[in-house]
């Protein structure tokens, strides 16, 4: 595997689970 591969998924899922904690904030 990859590390390259490895960042990019970690970075997508902390850029994911941020976006929809700021989403539930601003509700």
């Amino acid at each position: 595997m990859c590390p390259v591969g490895l960042s990019s998924t970690v970075l997508l899922k902390i850029y994911v689970s941020w976006r929809y904690t700021m989403s539930n904030r601003q509700t």
